[in-house]
C-alpha cells in the first residue's frame, strides 16, 4: 500500500520546509512534490532525472535513485516529480530532512526539499534502561514515608481545590 502526500515546492523562494509525517520503519511511503518557479507551475522538463538525499537525526544519512528492490525511487511528472522513501529514510525517529535533486544531461539544474517527522514505533518491548522505581527502592531497603516521598490524600485535595478555583475564576472571565 502507498501513503501519499501531496506538497507545493517553490525552487526560487522556498519559504518554510514543508513538512511529511511517517511512522519510523514505514515502507510504502509517497511524496509527489508539484513545482513552482516564483509562484508559476514549473515542468521539469524531458530526461529530467532525480536523485533523493537525506539525512536522518542520529546524522546517518545517504543518496539513491533506485530502491533496494530494484525499482526507480521517482517518477517524472508533468510540473513536479513523485519521489518513493526508502526505508532507510524513515529508519531513526526525529526529524529527516530530505533533498530532491533534479538532474539534466547529469547536472544539476534544482533541488527542493521536506522534513520528514519520523514518529518512533511502539515495540511494546521495554527499554534496556527502563528501571521500576518501587523495585528498586524495596532492593535498596528504602520505604517512601506517605507525605514526604509522595502525596498524601489530603495534598491531592489541596492541588484539586487550587485547581478547580483557577478554572472557575478562568470561566469567569476574572483572570
Amino acid at each position: 500500500m502507498e501513503v501519499v502526500k501531496k506538497l507545493e515546492a517553490d525552487i526560487l523562494f522556498p519559504g518554510l520546509l514543508p513538512r511529511v509525517d511517517c511512522y519510523q520503519g514505514d515502507s510504502g511511503r509517497v511524496v509527489e512534490l508539484q513545482l513552482l518557479q516564483g509562484g508559476v507551475r514549473w515542468t521539469p522538463g524531458a530526461g529530467t532525472e532525480a536523485v533523493i538525499r537525506y539525512q536522518n537525526a542520529r546524522g546517518e544519512g545517504g543518496t539513491y535513485d533506485t530502491l533496494p528492490s530494484g525499482e526507480c525511487a521517482y517518477e517524472m511528472l508533468e510540473t513536479g516529480v513523485r519521489v518513493r522513501l526508502a526505508e532507510a529514510v524513515c529508519a531513526a525517529a526525529g526529524i529527516t530532512r530530505v533533498q530532491v535533486v533534479l538532474l539534466q544531461d547529469g547536472a544539476q539544474v534544482t533541488v527542493t526539499e521536506f522534513l520528514l517527522e519520523v514518529a518512533s514505533a511502539a515495540t511494546g518491548e521495554v527499554p534496556g534502561t527502563y528501571v521500576n522505581l518501587s523495585a528498586w527502592l524495596r532492593n535498596h531497603g528504602i520505604t517512601p514515608k506517605k507525605g514526604e516521598d509522595y502525596w498524601t490524600e489530603a495534598d491531592i485535595l489541596e492541588i484539586q481545590g487550587y485547581i478547580d478555583t483557577q478554572l472557575g475564576v478562568i470561566e469567569h472571565g476574572a483572570y
